[in-house]
């Protein structure tokens, strides 16, 4: 039984309860207070560590990434449970998509990223092998033709076409001159 259930149990009047309960709170709330702030103080330092260690291995090159990563790590409940991660077969996972996990298994966000930085590859150095900012050169163009040189009534008899073959059946559309009888707008509500 703790302080505030005894001073419950006395047979005392509210007035006196309420009075008890503040002064204990007045002695305590300072020791606790220090104790958070030690906490924090010493929770920040491991992060800046942490933070240190991801960027020399490879992620300088991302700050925003370290930025958000600094953010998790910093919040009060990233290391409560946060996610349950269900065993391969309850997924359906199997040959290259599965894990090896047998069984279900609880994690906070914050041991979630340490576990898949732990799985990237790493030099002899300790440096990721993945150089992050070569991702986006690989992709940039997202597989879109260039602009600039493409004719729009060209690619949209391509569009066309390909999507009558999707759907098995030919569509036509007249040009934009016999669809609008060549006129052009004011512009200005004339």
């Amino acid at each position: 039984m703790g302080i505030l259930e005894t001073i419950d149990a006395l047979s005392l009047s509210d007035e006196d309860k309420a009075r008890m309960r503040r002064e204990y709170a007045e002695e305590v709330d300072p020791l606790k207070t220090e104790r958070d702030n030690l906490k924090q103080t010493d929770r920040r330092e491991r992060v800046k560590v942490e933070i240190a260690n991801l960027a020399d291995a490879g992620l300088k090159e991302a700050p925003a990434a370290l930025a958000f990563l600094r953010r998790l790590y910093l919040s009060p409940d990233a290391e409560e449970p946060g996610v349950v991660l269900f065993a391969d077969h309850e997924l359906g996972l199997s040959g290259d998509e599965a894990t090896g996990a047998r069984n279900r298994e609880e994690m906070s966000t914050k041991a979630a990223f340490e576990h898949f930085f732990s799985l990237l590859p790493k030099d002899s150095d300790g440096k990721l092998k993945v150089a992050l900012s070569d991702q986006g050169d690989i992709t940039d163009d997202h597989g879109q033709p260039a602009k600039g040189d493409n004719d729009p009534d060209e690619e949209s008899a391509k569009h066309r076409s390909s999507l009558g073959r999707a759907i098995g059946r030919e569509i036509t559309r007249p040009s934009h001159d016999k669809r609008y009888g060549g006129r052009q707008s004011s512009g200005g509500g004339e």
